[in-house]
C-alpha cells in the first residue's frame, strides 16, 4: 500500500524507475564534456568509445529499451519516459556532431544511434563475438564518411 500511495499505479513507479535510470546518464555526458573541453571531434570518437564499453552494452541492453519492448502500449506512461529520454539524447548528440562541425549532423546522429541500438540487441541475440564487437570501428568509419562526404561538399561550395 505504501507504494501506491506515492505512486498512483505500477504503470506510475515503472515509469519513476526509468525516470531514475534516465537520470543516471547525465553523468556520461558531464565526462565526456570535462575529457574533451576543446575538441569537439575528440568528444564524439569520446562518445563512440563509451558507449561500447557503458554497462547496457556489457549487459546485452538498455533498461530503457527493453522497456520499450515489453511495454508496447503508446501512452503507457513509461513508455512516454523512454520515448522523451530517447529524444533528449539524440538531440545531445546531433548537438555533439554539429560541435564536432558535421555537416549533416542529423544524419550522422541517427546513424551512430541505429548502430548502437542494433549493436546492443545484436549482442542480447548473437553474444559478444558477434557482430556487435566491431561497434567501434564501425561508428568511426561511419564518423569518417560523414566527415569526408561534409568536407568534399565543403570543396564543391568554394568552387561553385
Amino acid at each position: 500500500m505504501t507504494l501506491y500511495r506515492h505512486f498512483g499505479s505500477k504503470d506510475e513507479l515503472i515509469a519513476e524507475c526509468l525516470r531514475d535510470t534516465a537520470r543516471d546518464v547525465e553523468p556520461f555526458w558531464q565526462n565526456i564534456e570535462a575529457a574533451y573541453p576543446a575538441d569537439p571531434m575528440g568528444k564524439l570518437h569520446a562518445w563512440v568509445r563509451a558507449v561500447a564499453s557503458y554497462a547496457s552494452m556489457e549487459e546485452g541492453g538498455c533498461d530503457l529499451l527493453t522497456a520499450a519492448f515489453e511495454l508496447p502500449e503508446p501512452d503507457h506512461p513509461a513508455r512516454l519516459v523512454v520515448e522523451t529520454f530517447k529524444r533528449e539524447q539524440r538531440d545531445k548528440l546531433i548537438a555533439l556532431c554539429r560541435e564536432a562541425g558535421i555537416i549533416e549532423a542529423e544524419g550522422l546522429a541517427d546513424a551512430l544511434g541505429l548502430l548502437l541500438e542494433g549493436a546492443r540487441v545484436n549482442r542480447r541475440t548473437v553474444g559478444p563475438d558477434g557482430p556487435s564487437a566491431h561497434f567501434v570501428a564501425i561508428a568511426e568509419a561511419v564518423i569518417a564518411s560523414f566527415s569526408a562526404a561534409g568536407k568534399a561538399r565543403e570543396r564543391e561550395a568554394e568552387g561553385a
